[in-house]
């Protein structure tokens, strides 16, 4: 008799609003090839991929927003390559996990708000992976279980620890998509390798595997709910699209199949278990089909299939607590096009709308889960509590307050029945992972000192454990929140730049930073023999002759620095083993002059790179083939110190701020430290694999830390702080994304922000330095459309401190020059934001003497400098005004009464006083005529 039941949901009309309720004026772009959907959305919010430099950010709105935006917004800049996949947390509508192909999973804790700024640091990031990740899906029953599929390995993580808690393979390719069985045991997963496969995580085995689609291009799978059915979606050899419908107990046969027409487009399953609605949308199409799911043949049954006017990039189905159920809206669809967003809803039609409709909305899976992270990896099964989408009934989309359990909440809300108190605020949920604390003396002194109360036999517990129910667990993390954390980077006007510079150099050498600037000049290493470098004077941006100025050496150039106590002084070190310190003035028709004021020569073998002592005069280091560091007074040509010990290839040296230590990377993978003019030897040495080129290292924090950029295996960036008391054991380390170029590390000592960047890239990561945890401080990145060569700071004087640029820095490209500003966004611009610029350190003066430094003696701490414009009032001396008081006290807002309280009392009164009439009507009290006499 099944054949004669009907759906009550056949008959589904989809609705397009006008296009004043779209989303529209973005540009999504060309998203690259990727498993994921490109849109996702909760009961309080969407996202979806925008277009970006290098992809990595999302857009994010209200769920119901609307109207026409602007590449201007808020975004969620999430990774350094592109985002293949996201998905919002199903117990928490703020929380969205994102994917990259950078190898990083992170999770982001929305505003409720919104994103009033872009937003760049994530609640919590999960270890670098092998390889890109493909999807990753929240376990649907369970709070904090993530799946992610990195090549052909399959993982679950526990984001409540942020640790990898399963790791499944057999799978003989790529996996293209994954899907959890409704009640959150069971995974289905298909993959490049044509195979459609039933995964039992917690058992880390494969149960079932079965044929899938001949084509090997992207492939769906989807789980119809808590039901055995799974629905795959792909193509043939020829491109001819169908959808297989398997029953998993007995999966080697198809229960039905569909055909579609030949094309390219990936085909997008998006399935309702409450309503049993299947929606196929296609890529680069505008069609969606509407299925009706049946329980015998033909099982899939065509609906409707709704044609638009905008190709579709991606689609997804909102969650059940936005939609509108007075209208009956039975399914939302949010269609992601070529530049915005656009919903499609599905109603059922009926004569009135103005009661709810029980039969079309069935009870809700809640925003409860059914068992914690650790329930769930214990082997623990718990359905989800439903709940009722009752507009009276139900409860308002926002913030989660309650705990993670759902047994926790029933035995919260048993408690609160017993003790018949008012409960207190709970505290916000927080993402990182918090370590248990037992409870205090003194709140278990006072439960057990607590009489139990007995009111007509009834026993009422001590309203104590409720309130140790409401408290944290563990003691509450204070997030660190940085001040740099919103800086915006922004190439500066076209009539700032240089342009039409050729020859530039594509082929300097690894432990050369390929560009430097000061206040006055800027020098570009051009391609070919002779080891040439323009000089170019920055006082005078314009287009550059055909011919730029430069100076030539007769060899190979490996390294050059500016004289940071003289900006005509440019020393320049070679392959013949020779540096040659020049000395530039402006006095010629062609832009300057140069003289060489001196050649040291003493290395027997190249030399890689120099550095200025950063206090002393004429104080220069270098490192050399011949595994020496040599430490020169430029003034008399001699080198007076040699460092030894290395045993191969130097990488990078540095500096500590005072100039009196020296510490170099080498490729034995050995960090050393040396006191030069105590001992030729090391005072500290120790193993740290930094890769084989291109490492750099350089102290921070004042001289208390040391930063070292390099790779890894498989070419992954990473960024490690030390201290510089002991370098045996790592403080804290950040991966970056995988790339064959080698970071080029610049640090701001009076902000700590630690800029980093690689040749050929397009993007930089940008740091705050911090000696306590988090110790790296991820900071809104830059972005450009175009890739650069390298990058070169300014002294802090050249910024602009009305507008609040911490930075500048000058970009060099394959054919310009562009200054970049760093700025803070401030709303009292006003004032001076003394707060963010703190005095800086005279570094164009130097201390003492060369000879003297030699001779032992240290230099006094270069002068501070203040940054405030003259007649600018600090902000630190503005008198705060106090928040104006509150309208209503804490009573007289819980004895306000809402709308519907004066609706209802307003319905009594009425009632009261019509029942209180009980005046008969006249015609009440008058007798009528007997039936017999009718007869008459």
């Amino acid at each position: 008799m099944s054949r004669f039941k009907v759906s009550k949901f056949r008959n589904a009309q989809e609705k397009v609003p006008h296009m004043e309720s779209w989303i529209t004026g973005l540009r999504v772009g060309s998203l690259p090839f990727s498993h994921g959907n490109h849109i996702k959305a909760s009961a309080a919010l969407m996202a979806f991929n925008v277009e970006s430099g290098n992809g990595g950010n999302l857009a994010v709105f209200p769920v119901d927003a609307k109207g026409r935006k602007d590449m201007s917004i808020p975004q969620l800049q999430a990774h350094s390559e592109f985002v293949t996949d996201f998905d919002f947390n199903p117990f928490d509508d703020f929380q969205l996990a994102t994917c990259s192909q950078d190898g990083l999973i992170r999770i982001w804790d929305i505003p409720e708000e919104g994103l009033s700024t872009s937003l760049s640091t994530a609640s919590l990031s999960l270890p670098q992976q092998d390889g890109p990740v493909e999807v990753i899906s929240y376990n649907p029953s369970a709070s904090s279980v993530l799946a992610a599929s990195i090549k052909s390995t399959l993982k679950i993580f526990d984001i409540s620890s942020g640790a990898e808690k399963l790791s499944i393979d057999g799978h003989n390719d790529t996996i293209q998509s994954l899907s959890w069985k409704q009640d959150g045991r069971l995974l289905a997963t298909s993959g490049k390798d044509k195979t459609i496969r039933i995964v039992d995580p917690r058992q880390s085995s494969i149960s079932s595997e079965t044929k899938g689609h001949e084509n090997e291009k992207d492939s769906r799978v989807c789980w119809f709910g808590d039901q055995d059915y799974v629905l795959s979606t792909g193509a043939t050899k020829s491109r001819q699209r169908q959808a297989f419908l398997f029953d998993v107990r007995n999966f080697k046969q198809k229960v039905t199949s569909l055909s579609f027409d030949p094309s390219s487009g990936i085909m997008i399953p998006l399935y309702d278990p409450d309503t049993k609605m299947l929606f196929i949308a296609g890529k680069g199409e505008t069609t969606i089909r509407f299925y009706d799911v049946i329980d015998s043949s033909p099982f899939l049954k065509e609906c409707s299939t709704y044609v638009g006017k905008a190709q579709q990039k991606g689609a997804t189905l909102v969650n059940k607590r936005a939609l509108n159920v007075m209208s009956c809206e039975v399914n939302r669809l949010l269609q992601l096009t070529q530049d915005g967003v656009i919903p499609v809803s599905y109603e059922v039609p009926r004569k009135s709308h103005r009661d709810f409709q029980p039969e079309l909305f069935p009870d809700f899976r809640g925003d409860e889960p059914g068992l914690t992270s650790e329930e769930w990896f214990e082997g623990n099964n718990a359905e989800v509590a439903r709940v009722s989408l009752n507009p009276s009934k139900a409860k308002p989309v926002g913030k989660k307050q309650k705990g993670s359990s759902s047994s926790e909440n029933k035995a919260e809300k048993t408690k609160t029945e017993e003790v018949k108190v008012q409960k207190p605020d709970k505290p916000a949920k927080t993402t990182l992972p918090q370590k248990p604390s037992p409870p205090s003396k003194s709140t278990s002194s006072k439960a057990d000192g607590v009489a139990s109360k007995v009111s007509n036999g009834d026993v009422v517990k001590p309203a104590v454990a409720v309130e140790s129910k409401s408290k944290p667990k563990g003691p509450i993390l204070k997030r660190f929140t940085s001040k740099f954390r919103h800086i915006s980077t922004v190439m500066m006007h076209r009539s700032l730049q240089f342009t039409s510079l050729k020859k530039t150099s594509i082929s300097t050498m690894s432990e050369c930073d390929g560009f430097h600037v000061n206040k006055k000049w800027a020098a570009v290493p051009l391609s070919g023999a002779g080891g040439n470098i323009a000089i170019i004077d920055l006082d005078k941006p314009c287009k550059l002759p055909e011919s730029v100025p430069f100076i030539e050496h007769g060899s190979d150039a490996s390294d050059f620095a500016w004289d940071p106590f003289d900006d005509n002084r440019l020393a320049v070190c070679c392959l013949n083993c020779k540096i040659t310190v020049w000395k530039i003035s402006g006095q010629t028709s062609e832009g300057f002059s140069a003289d060489i004021e001196v050649v040291l020569m003493g290395h027997n073998d190249r030399i890689y790179l120099i550095k200025f002592h950063p206090l002393a005069k004429d104080v220069l280091l270098s490192a050399s083939q011949d595994l020496t560091v040599k430490i020169w007074n430029i003034s008399t040509g001699e080198d007076k110190i040699t460092l030894e010990g290395h045993t191969d290839q130097i990488f990078s040296a540095a500096w500590s701020p005072d100039g009196n230590f020296v510490a170099t990377l080498c490729k034995d993978g050995k960090i050393r430290l040396y006191e030069p003019r105590s001992s030729s030897s090391p005072v500290q040495e120790h193993n740290f694999v930094s890769g084989s080129k291109g490492a750099r290292i350089l102290f921070v924090l004042n001289g208390t830390h040391l930063i070292v950029s390099g790779q890894k295996n498989q070419s992954i960036r990473s960024v490690t702080l030390l201290k510089a008391s002991d370098l045996s054991r790592p403080v804290h380390s950040v991966d970056l994304k995988t790339s064959p170029s080698f970071l080029i590390p610049h640090y701001d000592e009076d902000t700590n922000i630690l800029f980093l960047s690689g040749k050929g890239d397009s993007t930089a990561d940008l740091f705050e330095v911090l000696a306590e945890p988090p110790y790296l401080s991820d900071l809104s990145g830059f972005s450009a459309t175009s890739i650069h060569q390298a990058f070169s700071f300014l002294p802090k004087t050249i910024c602009a401190v009305k507008d609040v640029e911490v930075m500048r820095a000058m970009r060099l490209t394959m054919t310009t020059m562009e200054p970049v500003t760093f700025t803070v966004p401030r709303v009292k611009k006003e004032y001076f934001q003394d707060d963010i610029f703190p005095d800086t350190r005279a570094s164009w003066e130097w201390s003492l003497e060369g000879s003297d430094w030699f001779n032992g003696e240290n230099g006094k701490e270069q002068r501070r400098v203040y940054l405030g414009p003259e007649g600018m009032k600090p902000l630190s001396e503005v008198p705060k005004v106090n928040a104006p008081p509150p309208k209503y006290s804490s009573q007289e807002l819980l004895e306000m009464k809402s709308d519907q309280e004066k609706k209802e009392e307003l319905l009594s009164a009425m009632t009261n006083v019509l029942t209180l009439n009980e005046t008969p009507l006249p015609q009440e009290e008058m007798e009528g005529v007997e039936d017999d006499e009718w007869d008459d």
